[in-house]
């Protein structure tokens, strides 16, 4: 029973195809065809299926997408299903390849941002102190705009803390079982970081404008040096908290409007890289069945002057005006005429053979079959004539004995 129980809860992974096997799904034509496709590192989920998709990245000009059901080995060819497995593809595609490849993942914006925080707590630190001093002496200055300022920053850090840690658990929770969905919720949640990241180096801004204001109060209020010269200092070295590098880098990439770009560019990059797919793989089946059947038709034409002889002209005419269509399908190249030879070659190929079966019949020798012996009339009659002569043998045959008896009975009373 527990044997039963442990192939029960096994069975699944028994079934499952390997990444080889997959590669045999997708077959030798797709391969050659597409020297530079590659396969995604792990099994990619769909609707709780594992699938081995296979793909060209997003910087590779060419398009197309494929995936191979893990539980059947199965080739996807539904077109709606595809397409689904080629927008969650497009979106783990947008986070590998776009934004941790350029230096934006959340763990990177993370470090950055929380090395900053430290930073800023020990700034405003220094600014309560500084405030204190320095208003003391010269009343006319004010710091509150920068405090205010100061502070904003600080929640806008927290805010976007959160968010990264956020952003973090749904990126690992997809890393550890990529997911259609999972892609989605990652590029949900980076959108987010994103808006979030922006909003707090918009807060930096702001507070590195009010220090600029507050520098500007010194030559306004004609605060004279060394004081002048200090108090800027002390202001100047609040400007750095630390997220130099953080701020210059998403200023000038913008990760943000780069990420918009590309999600706007998601459905033609499906449409496209599901259409190579399929007229790929029409072309592939379509020109392996007419390789298939070629040797069958070219054998009908070569013995089309004995089918004819046959009384099969007709057939012979038929067969090559049909086989006349699917090379001209096939000749065509697109995927509505490879469509046309997948459908009207296996009737081509049944009419070859039926063709073949009709001319052996012709041609096989014939001979007339001995009737049963059993089943003649004539038989039954011959015999009931036989019996009749043979009675009437055996009659006469005792009538003479009789008549013979009869005389030598008179002969002796005579005596």
């Amino acid at each position: 029973m527990r044997a039963l129980v442990v192939l029960l809860l096994f069975s699944p992974v028994l079934l499952a195809i390997s990444s080889s096997e997959a590669l045999e799904a997708l077959g030798t034509c797709l391969q050659e065809n597409n020297p530079q496709l590659q396969p995604l590192g792990q099994t990619f989920l769909m609707e709780d299926t594992p699938h081995y998709v296979f793909y060209y990245p997003l910087s590779n000009a060419r398009r197309m997408v494929a995936a191979v059901n893990q539980e059947d080995g199965e080739l996807v060819r539904d077109p709606a299903r595809l397409a689904r497995m080629g927008t969650g593809l497009y979106n783990d595609l947008l986070f590998r390849e776009q934004i941790k490849a350029k230096g934006f993942s959340a763990d990177t914006m993370t470090a950055a941002t929380q090395a900053g925080q430290d930073i800023l707590e020990d700034q405003y630190a220094k600014l309560q102190v500084f405030q204190t001093q320095t208003t003391a002496k010269y009343p006319q200055l004010s710091f509150q705009q920068l405090e205010s300022r100061l502070d904003a920053l600080r929640s806008k850090s927290d805010v976007l803390l959160l968010q990264l840690s956020n952003t973090v658990s749904e990126e690992q929770l997809h890393l550890d079982a990529p997911s259609s969905e999972g892609a989605a919720a990652v590029i949900q949640q980076y959108n987010a970081s994103f808006t979030a990241l922006f909003d707090y180096l918009a807060a930096y801004d702001d507070y590195s404008k009010a220090i600029t204001n507050a520098e500007r109060q010194l030559y306004e209020q004609s605060i004279p040096d060394p004081d002048n010269k200090n108090i800027n200092t002390n202001l100047e070295n609040l400007r750095d908290i630390g997220i130099s590098s953080l701020y210059a880098k998403a200023k000038t990439t913008d990760p943000r409007k780069n990420l918009a770009t590309l999600i706007s560019q998601r459905p033609q990059w499906v449409n496209d890289s599901v259409s190579s797919f399929f007229f790929q793989d029409l072309s592939c089946r379509a020109n392996a069945a007419y390789d298939e059947a070629l040797p069958q038709y070219r054998q009908v034409v070569q013995s089309e002057a004995l089918l004819r002889s046959a009384g099969l002209e007709r057939d012979v005419r038929e067969i090559k005006s049909d086989w006349a269509e699917i090379v001209d399908a096939r000749d065509k190249r697109t995927a509505e005429n490879y469509q046309f030879v997948l459908d009207n070659l296996p009737t081509v190929k049944a009419e070859m053979v039926d063709l073949k079966a009709r001319y052996d019949r012709l041609i096989a020798p014939t001979s007339t079959p001995k009737p049963k012996t059993e089943d003649d009339p004539t038989n039954w009659l011959i015999l009931v004539i036989v019996l009749a002569l043979g009675a009437y043998g055996f009659w006469m045959y005792r009538k003479k004995q009789q008549e013979e008896s009869g005389e030598e009975s008179g002969d002796s009373h005579g005596h």
